[in-house]
């Protein structure tokens, strides 16, 4: 019946896509039409039945084999999850050490900057008042003599 064959494809690209997420070698375009079992299927099911040493006939998926491939699509999904949240935990160090850089360097900045403007204006306020006119810029000025 059509429903058992379209049931049966369906399976069969379950089978190759977990087969091309496992087996380090296989990717899913190395499958000549995806839902029919053809002669790559058998050697990605063997490939996997050996790295994993899966019992039973070479090249048979079995209920032992769906069980196994289920496992370690399940571990890898774990691991990759893993991995990811590891990632995004690097970025997030990252992002805060460089924010803290960041900080650091706008203060070291504003300290200099108050520095230097400190240097400016301490220069300004020590410099000579001007000279009243008609005296040299040494002489001090004198209060007037009383009588």
């Amino acid at each position: 019946p059509p429903e058992q064959d379209h049931v049966a494809m369906e399976q069969v690209a379950l089978l190759q896509r977990s087969l091309a997420y496992l087996v380090s070698n296989v990717k899913k375009e190395d499958f000549e039409s995806i839902g029919y079992f053809c002669d790559v299927t058998n050697k990605a099911v063997c490939a996997f039945q050996e790295e994993h040493q899966v019992p039973g006939e070479r090249g048979v998926v079995d209920e032992r084999f769906w069980a196994r491939l289920a496992e370690e699509v399940n571990k890898k999904d774990v691991r990759e999850a893993n991995k990811r949240l590891q990632r995004e935990k690097d970025l997030e160090k990252c992002k805060q050490a460089r924010e803290q850089k960041k900080q650091a360097q706008d203060r070291e900045s504003a300290l200099s900057m108050e520095a230097l403007m400190g240097k400016t204006t301490g220069s300004l306020d020590k410099q000579d008042q001007p000279v009243p006119h008609g005296q040299s810029q040494g002489a001090q000025q004198q209060p007037p003599q009383q009588p």
